[in-house]
């Protein structure tokens, strides 16, 4: 008989950027030096350390405690250990959840050491009151640092950690930028194409047609070692809305800009846009890569270009959300009322041989609602089943 392994004791730390500016937590070094004496005083066996460094606590879906909870669904963990209960989570109905069901369901015990917690004895009805103090300090700290930024952005200050293509960071001063002479070359270029009537689309083509290095290729190529891209492609190149988000960046005419963007919930990813009038643009912070004059005529042969985007991506469910399912691009919707999408990549880059074939709206949305239905009967009876097993 095979014998089985033995479940892992799951030793968490947690570091938020907020955190380690507050020096509330202690560094990722500190929190699992006290983790690994408790567990070895404690008894505890095989294990094994989780770590979300940068990450905040009303996130939960950080990389290490998705893997903890994944490993507990297979009935892999047995034990969950944090320095303190905050380490958990920020979100008191989440943390809440969590207390009282889930780990209970999945077979987890949960300790927070310096907080005195452990669910094997019982939960404290004080417990609930520091998920909501926890859940405050989120949002106290997260209106700290809005502040902070937004106090940067009106002195001009460039808070972007990477600098815009065509930019460089003054190593002499992290609050000013420096021309890139190569890359400005590129979008001097860009500016005077798009000025001279060339569409979003043939610019892209004809930058990828002469090989020239796209902004994520370019910075790899000059040493860059950063590794979150928004791209999870290998093959970068140029396409029209990238060509369209640099012609419509005043950064490129000297301007700082900030808060064209904020995110509508503490701890989220999700940004929504925020009014041009709440902007805040300061001018002349460096030196302009395209003059005004040349920057405002590229506007104006911009502008039937984003009205026609506007009304073609207006109320679409299915923006950006149909594929190619060779290059990994999104398809392209017509403008006609009973649309259909294809496949634009091989037009910016003849390296792909993607089907120029356009598929009906009609059938995408069908196939669409028929496996969502699907999906939904599975869901159904998945929650039968659980019913009748908690009935037993």
């Amino acid at each position: 008989m095979t014998k089985q392994p033995d479940k892992i004791t799951a030793l968490y730390c947690r570091l938020s950027r907020d955190d380690e500016q507050d020096g509330l937590s202690g560094s990722i070094k500190n929190q699992q030096a006290i983790l690994e004496k408790y567990a070895q005083e404690n008894g505890f066996k095989n294990t094994r350390v989780f770590i979300d460094d940068g990450w905040s606590g009303t996130n939960f879906a950080r990389p290490a405690f998705t893997e903890i909870m994944e490993l507990a669904e297979k009935g892999l963990i047995s034990t969950l250990i944090v320095k303190d209960h905050s380490r958990l989570g920020r979100n008191r109905l989440i943390v809440g959840q969590l207390l009282e069901e889930g780990f209970d369901n999945l077979g987890v015990r949960y300790i927070a050491i310096m907080d005195n917690i452990d669910t094997a004895k019982g939960i404290s009805q004080i417990v609930p009151m520091q998920d909501l103090f926890n859940e405050w300090h989120a949002q106290n700290t997260s209106q700290k640092v809005r502040n902070v930024f937004k106090s940067k952005g009106m002195s001009g200050a460039p808070l972007t950690t990477n600098p815009p293509f065509g930019y460089l960071k003054d190593p002499e001063d992290k609050n000013h930028l420096l021309v890139d002479t190569e890359a400005a070359e590129v979008i001097r270029r860009i500016f005077q194409m798009a000025a001279d009537g060339a569409k979003t689309w043939e610019i892209a083509a004809a930058l990828n047609g002469e090989g020239v290095s796209s902004p994520k290729n370019y910075k790899v190529e000059a040493g860059c070692t950063r590794t979150p891209w928004r791209s999870i492609r290998e093959e970068n190149f140029w396409t029209g809305n990238l060509v369209a988000k640099f012609l419509r960046d005043e950064r490129y005419i000297g301007k700082t800009v900030y808060g064209k963007r904020s995110r509508d919930i503490v701890g989220s990813t999700h940004t929504v846009k925020i009014s041009r009038n709440d902007w805040v643009i300061v001018p002349d912070r460096h030196e302009a890569i395209v003059p005004e004059a040349l920057f405002e005529k590229a506007q104006t042969c911009m502008r039937e270009y984003r009205e026609y985007e506007a009304a073609s991506g207006s109320g679409n469910p299915l923006k950006r959300k149909v594929i190619c399912g060779v290059c990994g691009h999104a398809m392209q919707r017509d403008n006609k009322k009973n649309g259909s999408y294809r496949c634009v990549t091989k037009r910016l880059n003849t390296g792909f041989d993607c089907s120029e074939k356009k598929v009906p709206e009609a059938d995408i949305l069908e196939a669409v609602i028929d496996t969502i239905q699907v999906y939904a009967q599975y869901a159904v009876s998945i929650d039968r089943l659980l019913q009748t097993r908690q009935e037993q």
